[in-house]
């Protein structure tokens, strides 16, 4: 009885941490633009959505050096519904609940912040205090103001 006391404590939590586990994700794309826009959003489906939290995204402009990038971060435009973009899994999770797109016709949302990229190389973008809240109108999105280079956008995040 007394490990029973014990060992009981240590499978409820270890169930209740099974139930409450994060799954993995990246939604990334890479464009060669001429005088072009590229923009990559999460957003939730209008059914089945999960909790969605961001962690960052990965950045790089090809030719930041002598003309600077322009990136706008924004969150809940009217729901995209071209380009389809992959969700790739990572660490074994399960396909994700959430959907992503490339060269995105999101609506216009909220602009949290305009990021000037000065420099070429990968930048990484601190997202975590972002979450989706269910709905089909809770989505986020990068897009790259008009430019010639090669961009590259990748969201990392967590479903539960």
């Amino acid at each position: 009885m007394k490990y029973l006391r014990t060992l009981l404590p240590l499978l409820l939590f270890s169930a209740l941490n099974l139930l409450a586990q994060e799954n993995f994700y990246v939604a990334s794309h890479s464009a060669a633009l001429v005088a072009g826009t590229d923009k990559v959003t999460v957003q939730q489906p209008s059914t089945g959505a999960k909790q969605v939290k961001l962690h960052g995204a990965l950045v790089s402009c090809s030719t930041a050096a002598t003309t600077p990038c322009t990136l706008t971060f924004t969150q809940n435009g009217a729901a995209a519904t071209a380009t389809t973009l992959a969700v790739t899994p990572l660490n074994l999770s399960p396909p994700a609940s959430s959907t992503a797109w490339s060269s995105s016709n999101v609506g216009a949302g909220t602009t949290v912040h305009v990021y000037t990229i000065t420099a070429p190389g990968d930048y990484w973008l601190d997202l975590s205090f972002f979450t989706l809240a269910p709905g089909p109108n809770s989505n986020v999105s990068l897009g790259w103001s008009s430019v010639t280079a090669t961009v590259s956008t990748a969201i990392f995040y967590t479903e539960m």
